[in-house]
């Protein structure tokens, strides 16, 4: 039996925005063990703080808390970067 939704052919994947919220910064999340968090940069040194999102996809979300306005925080989450490493 043939599927009728069966399509061969080049594959692609497409953003669907379906919630905006003016005035917002999205940064980029990391998830662990379900839990959200943010590379944050304090005193030197990586530390990887909890946050609460509201509006996100898989790799950026909406900070709703868990940072402060002037925290430093690492916007390219794809480096390898563990709690403790040093940064300038």
């Amino acid at each position: 039996m043939k599927s009728i939704f069966s399509r061969q052919g080049p594959k692609r994947e497409e953003d669907i925005i379906s919630a905006v919220r003016p005035g917002t910064t999205l940064l980029g999340i990391t998830n662990h063990d379900g839990a959200r968090e943010v590379l944050k940069v304090s005193g030197g040194r990586i530390d990887i703080a909890p946050v609460e999102t509201g509006i996100s996809d898989r790799r950026n979300g909406e900070i709703v808390s868990g940072l402060a306005e002037g925290d430093l925080v690492v916007r390219d989450t794809g480096q390898d970067l563990a709690d403790g490493t040093r940064v300038r």
